[in-house]
Order: C-alpha cells, then sequence, then structure tokens
C-alpha cells in the first residue's frame, strides 16, 4: 500500500522469511564464500516494514526489536545507501520494523528485509530499475538478497546469485521450532567441515516432484542440509 502527500510518501510491505528445502555446500571459494546448491521457498511468516520519504536527507531506523542494531552496518541501511549511490537520489528515509521473523535463525530475515527495502523504494521512488539491476544491487548485501528480489521459489546456486525459478503447484505447511537461542550464519560456514558432506545429492528429483504438485510425504525424502 502507499500513500503520498505534497511532500512525502509512504508505503507498508510484508518482508517474508523463507526456508531451505535442500542445501548442499558445493565447494568454498578463494574469496571465502561458499558456493551452493539450494532450494528456497518463501513462507508466511513475515515483518512488517512502513517506510516513508523524509526531507531530512538522513536514514533511520525503528525497530520493535531493541536487540537488532539499527546503526550504519544495519542491513536496511546499507541498501538504502546502495540505492542512494545507484539511482543519484539521495531522499531521507524513516523505516519503522516490526520483527516477527527471529534474528539469526537461519530464516533470512535480514536478507528479506534488505530486498523488501530496494523493491519499496524502487517502487516509491519510481527509479524504474529491473530485477535484474535490483539482483545485482542485492548481491553486494548479501548472498540471500537476490532470492529475495525475485521473491518465489527457486533453485538457488552459486553465492545466490543464480536463480532458477520453480513453479510449485500445491502450497503445504510446515513447522518452525524456534530453539531461543541466535546462532551466527558465519559461525556455522566458518566451523563447516567440508569432507564430512561430500556425498553426492541432487535436486532434480525433488524439483520435478515439486512442479508436479505431489504431496509432501512423497518428496519429504529429498530434503537434506549440509549446514
Amino acid at each position: 500500500m502507499t500513500k503520498r502527500n505534497s511532500s512525502k510518501a509512504t508505503i507498508t510491505i510484508k518482508s517474508p522469511a523463507k526456508i531451505n528445502l535442500t542445501l548442499n555446500v558445493v565447494s568454498k571459494r578463494k574469496d571465502g564464500y561458499h558456493n551452493l546448491e539450494t532450494i528456497m521457498i518463501p513462507v508466511s511468516l513475515w515483518d512488517e516494514m512502513e517506510i516513508l520519504t523524509t526531507n531530512s536527507k538522513k536514514i533511520k531506523i525503528i525497530c520493535d526489536n531493541k536487540e537488532l542494531p539499527v546503526d550504519d552496518d544495519n542491513i536496511i541501511n546499507r541498501a538504502i545507501r546502495l540505492l542512494w549511490d545507484v539511482t543519484g537520489l539521495k531522499i531521507g528515509v524513516l523505516v519503522k520494523l516490526k520483527k516477527n521473523i527471529p534474528v539469526a535463525a537461519g530464516l533470512g530475515g535480514g536478507s528479506s528485509n534488505g530486498a523488501s527495502v530496494l523493491l519499496a523504494l524502487n517502487k516509491l521512488w519510481k527509479t524504474g530499475l529491473t530485477i535484474s539491476r535490483l539482483t545485482e544491487i542485492g548481491k553486494k548485501l548479501g548472498a540471500d538478497v537476490p532470492f529475495f528480489v525475485h521473491g518465489k521459489t527457486a533453485l538457488v546456486k552459486g553465492i545466490g546469485e543464480k536463480i532458477y525459478p520453480i513453479k510449485i503447484k500445491r502450497d503445504f505447511w510446515s513447522v518452525l521450532v524456534n530453539p531461543g537461542f541466535p546462532v551466527s550464519t558465519a559461525w556455522i560456514y566458518k566451523n563447516l567441515n567440508l569432507p564430512l558432506t561430500k556425498k553426492a545429492k541432487n535436486n532434480n528429483k525433488l524439483t520435478s516432484l515439486l512442479e508436479k504438485g505431489e504431496r509432501p510425504d512423497l518428496w519429504s525424502k529429498y530434503l537434506f542440509n549440509d549446514l
């Protein structure tokens, strides 16, 4: 939803979480990142964001979760600054964020927030950036951001920049269990022992069953996660 007056505009959006139905860590790159093959799907758990333009030429983030830093390193802040650089527009932004996605839970909450801001401000500022261009910008923010820019179930490869959409013909329920403590993605990858995850894995069978609309009990055995 978008609202406008003479000097300000507002947009309210949902910023969804994701789950990995599969996750194959293929290799570690020389730059420290890991090449992945993963089937990712957005789920109906989301943060709520209200984004307002202001006359201040500054960025302000208000979040109901006091444990989440809202400084210059916050992905929302970095996303806005990237758009400033790309478009040449330095428009003040106020973001009101209601966090429903647990922090550091592997659900992509931060990446989703970054992608949602890119999409929302592209619409609000009428910059006309394509999804392809927003994906390129999103790569600079984090590996999961390109997926959230596209916003649909996909097979994701590389370090998250290669997106291959999967058309799911059946909705299904999933149960998310939060253990109550955060786990850093960077810590997980740092402590990953690749030789333990070298068993050959393939996403083709699961992709085929999803596109045929088969029941979850017929494809659940093809789920896996190297992490």
